[in-house]
């Protein structure tokens, strides 16, 4: 079930984390260090943030739940916050490693691959959706081939019965024809 509390705590410690990452960053640029000694605090920061917006997901997905009893604007509230103080931070380090450590390649290097990275999973998603949209519908078009067989077998057996019923009735009757006129 939704649990507020305990979501909020996990929200609270990854926004912790996230902020700690940032500060960590801009320490180490006071003290001289280069853009390989901060990677470790940069990746946690983007690791906090995937964190964050996978918790914003699940939040949002149980928030429709109708027996959710959590103030959607409050949620919505919270959820708007979050996503502006990551931004607000995000370009706190933009800024940062493309004015401070005078690394603008690799800052756009990194957001470019981001984004292909990005792209390449949505790709992924959309052809896993495919495949399995084509595997449903091969099951369906399996399941309406063996129903069809199965109306196909019935239609026979069906047209064999009468056959036989017409032959036989056919055959009876001319044995009952000869038999009872035939004297005549």
């Amino acid at each position: 079930m939704f649990d507020p509390i305990s979501i909020g705590l996990e929200i609270t410690a990854i926004m912790a984390g996230a902020q700690t990452c940032v500060k960590g960053v801009q320490t180490a640029i006071k003290l001289g260090k280069d853009i390989h000694s901060i990677s470790k605090e940069l990746s946690g920061f983007f690791h906090k943030s995937a964190e964050l917006r996978v918790i914003q997901t699940e939040v949002q997905a149980k928030s429709l739940d109708p027996e959710c009893t959590e103030d959607l604007t409050a949620l919505a509230f919270d959820i708007v916050l979050n996503e502006k103080k990551l931004r607000d931070d995000e370009e706190r380090l933009k800024h940062t490693i493309i004015y401070e450590l005078d690394e603008a390649e690799v800052w756009f290097d990194m957001v470019r691959k981001r984004d292909e990275l990005i792209q390449q999973r949505a790709h992924a998603a959309e052809e896993k959706i495919r495949a399995a949209n084509l595997h449903i519908k091969a099951e369906k078009a399996r399941l309406q081939r063996k129903r069809e067989n199965f109306w196909d077998t019935v239609n026979l057996i069906a047209t064999i019965v009468v056959g036989i019923g017409f032959v036989f009735g056919t055959f009876y009757g001319l044995w009952y024809m000869i038999v009872n006129y035939g004297n005549y």
